[in-house]
């Protein structure tokens, strides 16, 4: 729909059409790089009367709205892989905790340390984490590259506007998604640890 507005033409023809001279002009078109609004606002002070300022984000308010919802359930979709993933790996070592419970009992009579103890859970717990996100990031990268250049997954363009889905391999941000998701699922693997604390030698045991 775009597309069919704008005529790409030869610009003396549309000089003698619009009976313009060659000194005049109709618009121009500014292109900036992280500007603030209010920056926006000072902008304007410097606007003869005469002239007018139109923004693409007012004037394409719909495309702009579009795209804020792809943003939108992107941050949605992580927040949810996230907590549902440090959910799973809680659940994971709180079961093989309860499945150890004789065998912490019998490092404790031999005088471990409930923070050994811990230790050796949580660096156990790090180990899967570490070979899920090596995995994880093979599997991520390579249906990225595949997409990027090949485009696999295919859209339908009357609802969509493009007939692909777009990608963007940034690995600053895979980096920094890979870190951030490290240090949380280390801050949710350090919960299920405090029950070690709570097993007493001899109840164990006695279990057994």
């Amino acid at each position: 729909e775009f597309d069919n507005k704008i005529i790409i033409s030869n610009i003396e023809q549309l000089r003698s059409l619009k009976k313009m001279m060659k000194n005049e002009i109709g618009s121009y078109e500014l292109y900036f790089d992280n500007i603030s609004e209010n920056e926006f606002s000072k902008l304007e002070k410097y606007i003869p009367p005469e002239y007018a300022i139109n923004y693409n984000k007012e004037k394409f308010s719909e495309i702009y709205n579009w795209i804020s919802l792809f943003d939108l359930n992107i941050y949605l979709i992580i927040v949810l892989m996230i907590v549902i993933g440090s959910i799973n790996m809680v659940t994971a070592l709180l079961i093989t905790i309860l499945e150890k419970t004789n065998f912490i009992g019998f490092l404790k009579i031999l005088g471990s340390k409930n923070k050994s103890i811990k230790k050796i859970f949580l660096t156990n717990g790090m180990n899967l984490i570490f070979t899920g996100l090596i995995w994880g990031n093979i599997f991520a990268i390579l249906i990225i590259i595949l997409q990027k250049y090949f485009k696999v997954l295919k859209l339908n363009s009357e609802t969509y506007y493009i007939d692909y889905i777009p990608v963007d391999l940034n690995f600053t941000k895979i980096i920094l998604l890979n870190i951030s998701l490290v240090v949380i699922c280390f801050i949710f693997l350090i919960l299920p640890l405090k029950i070690i604390s709570k097993i007493k030698p001899y109840s164990s045991m006695r279990l057994n």
